[in-house]
């Protein structure tokens, strides 16, 4: 909320902490913590820029100095690898490779063979928990 001596002023006239004729001391207070505020934002900005230029310096390519003699290979020298392509995760891992086909296996079992029901252990039979499908036959024709 501003005083109203603020708001009646005419616009003419700049406001700022320096010019303060004329005003009660409620406004003169509100403009000078309005300017400190400024102030304060003003040097924050200047010192995130400050902050942006030092890591942008430090981002940028620095070459070796030349010393006398050879000079130290680099881990990136040593590996050679040159262009690489983009491989997946599991191509690196032979277990994780192996285990994946393992599974597609099994789902493509599933889908030919039906698994084994285990019937109650005492001997009493129940019929088929499915039913029969008379239809069906999954025998082999030999000759």
């Amino acid at each position: 909320p501003m005083p109203e001596e603020l708001l009646q002023r005419p616009k003419s006239k700049a406001l700022d902490a320096d010019n303060l004729e004329g005003l009660g001391p409620e406004a003169q207070k509100a403009l000078k913590e309005a300017a400190a505020a400024k102030e304060k934002k003003q040097e924050e900005k200047s010192a995130k820029q400050a902050a942006k230029e030092q890591a942008k310096l430090l981002r940028q390519y620095r070459p070796e100095d030349e010393v006398d003699g050879r000079r130290k290979t680099s881990k990136k020298i040593l590996a050679n690898r040159g262009l690489v392509r983009q491989r997946k995760k599991q191509a690196g891992n032979a277990k994780v490779a192996n285990r994946r086909k393992y599974e597609q296996r099994l789902k493509r079992r599933k889908g030919a063979v039906q698994d084994m029901r285990e019937g109650a252990t005492d001997g009493t039979y129940e019929g088929e928990a499915t039913g029969v499908r008379t239809h069906l036959k999954k025998s082999m024709r030999l000759g």
